[in-house]
């Protein structure tokens, strides 16, 4: 996959500061066509008064795979300014744009009364 072409800068802080540019001013279906896919991350982490409980946190964003630049970015945020220690963070990815699951062509229909 190639990356989009609005990624010129040279550092990685440059790269995810156009990156979150270019998700605010794009609509969904084009950040998809753009080679961006829709990922759901499930933050698990220690709550910091209650050590022996972990607090979960679901995030959805638009972001490039494989590395998630702005996943990453999410993730060092959260260990730099957030009290609560990560644990675990899983990550989902929806597929690139394109026919859903399971998908096929009916020609006929039953109905019952």
């Amino acid at each position: 996959m190639t990356t989009p072409e609005f990624i010129l800068p040279a550092s990685v802080e440059d790269k995810v500061a156009a990156l979150k540019a270019a998700v605010a001013k794009k609509s969904p279906i084009e950040l998809r066509l753009a080679g961006f896919s829709l990922v759901t991350m499930n933050i698990y982490y220690g709550l910091p008064d209650f050590p022996h409980l972990v607090g979960q946190f679901i995030r959805q964003l638009y972001d490039i795979s494989p590395r998630f630049p702005l996943v990453n970015d999410f993730v060092g945020f959260w260990q730099r300014e957030i009290d609560g220690p990560l644990r675990e963070v899983v990550i989902s990815e929806a597929p690139l744009v394109g026919p859903p699951q399971g998908w096929r062509n009916v020609n006929a229909e039953l109905r019952l009364n």
